[in-house]
């Protein structure tokens, strides 16, 4: 019985590693005390590590257990399970480490984790996504998470919140780029399927090539303003 949950389980790799990360946020943002709530976070944190490493190591080397259709916009391939195990391990690092820095957040601590979470959950399902519109919401969703993780460190140093304003500036800015880029490249290649962007694009190849650059534009833009400073 215990292997025909694990199986099944498995079969729901790509929907879990994004519902996992959400739950536990959640979670965790109901929990008053900042270590009791880090203890959460990265059980959470690790859990989601195991099921995209698994999912990864599956598509990756071959495997033979099936992905379920989950009846939402996540398309399964080679890239995108490998993105999807670097994601997560990257959040558990980060939950972890996060545990020496609980002190600098005060009270906001559980909010952090949480945020962190969800923001690992948010480009899980970019990476993840089978279409435009997958790909719009998670990176948007991502990158406001990781500018509520820099807002709340401004309890400890101001820079926090400037660094947070930047940072949605600049995802304004970004949007404004990826959603005329996006429409570009799903009327050349008549879809949001993302999946038909290798055989479609050649009818219009210039427009594409257009759609592509804003897209990679706006995510380069977001990418660029995440300076290492102490607040991030």
């Amino acid at each position: 019985m215990i292997e025909g949950y694990i199986v099944l389980l498995r079969a729901h790799a790509p929907l879990l590693a994004i519902a996992v990360p959400l739950a536990v946020a959640a979670l965790t943002a109901l929990i008053a005390s900042p270590r009791v709530a880090w203890v959460v976070a990265s059980f959470g944190a690790l859990t989601t590590a195991m099921i995209a490493v698994d999912m990864a190591g599956r598509i990756l080397l071959g495997g033979t257990q099936p992905l379920m259709q989950e009846g939402v916009g996540l398309g399964v391939d080679a890239v995108g399970a490998f993105g999807a195990a670097i994601v997560s391990l990257g959040a558990l690092l980060a939950v972890i480490a996060a545990g020496a820095t609980l002190k600098d957040f005060g009270k906001a601590a559980p909010f952090a984790l949480a945020t962190g979470l969800a923001a690992s959950a948010a480009w899980s399902g970019v990476v993840l996504a089978r279409d435009f519109v997958g790909l719009f919401v998670g990176a948007q969703a991502g990158w406001l998470a990781v500018a509520g993780v820099v807002a709340l460190a401004a309890l400890r140093d101001r820079a926090g919140l400037n660094g947070a304003l930047r940072m949605l500036s600049a995802g304004g800015v970004s949007a404004a780029l990826m959603l005329p880029g996006m429409g570009r490249l799903a009327t050349r290649i008549n879809g949001v399927e993302l999946s038909v962007l290798a055989t479609n694009r050649h009818g219009a190849p210039i427009s594409a090539a257009t759609g592509l650059a804003l897209i990679s534009i706006a995510l380069d833009l977001c990418a660029a303003i995440a300076q290492p400073h102490a607040w991030a």
